[in-house]
């Protein structure tokens, strides 16, 4: 019967492994830190509602963003001036919902509705943020 040897690492193998990977666990830090910064820099805005159908009736608006090395959520008036972060400031901007709208050819109204794609809220800009 023939048997193999096992061989097993040596250990200055695994330790160089373990200082190879430490330098990029610090650089992968720094960049999620830069990322964070910059996604929890305050701007204060207003924002504003575009669903004509219950815009009367919706006061706030629950905005989020999660990742894997941080979350944030808000629950923000609809109107009002306040301080935001920017990635929930981003999320409200990038948050569409879907209308019907007449669909016209040749300068007519056809009777028909076209469903499309528009952005679900407003973002009003403080003049000494910009």
């Amino acid at each position: 019967m023939a048997t193999t040897k096992k061989t097993t690492p040596k250990a200055t193998e695994v330790d160089e492994k373990v200082s190879i990977s430490s330098p990029i666990a610090r650089d992968l830090k720094s960049q999620v830190g830069e990322v964070k910064k910059k996604a929890f820099f305050k701007r204060v805005v207003t924002i504003t509602y575009n669903d004509k159908r219950d815009s009367d009736v919706v006061t706030t608006a629950y905005l989020t963003c999660e990742n894997q090395f941080f979350s944030l959520s808000r629950i923000v008036p609809i109107g009002i001036s306040v301080e935001l972060e920017q990635c929930l400031i981003d999320t409200a901007q990038e948050a569409t919902i879907l209308t019907h709208v007449p669909e016209i050819k040749g300068g007519k109204r056809t009777g028909n509705m076209v469903p499309k794609m528009v952005k679900k809220y407003n973002i009003n800009y403080d003049m000494k943020n910009k």
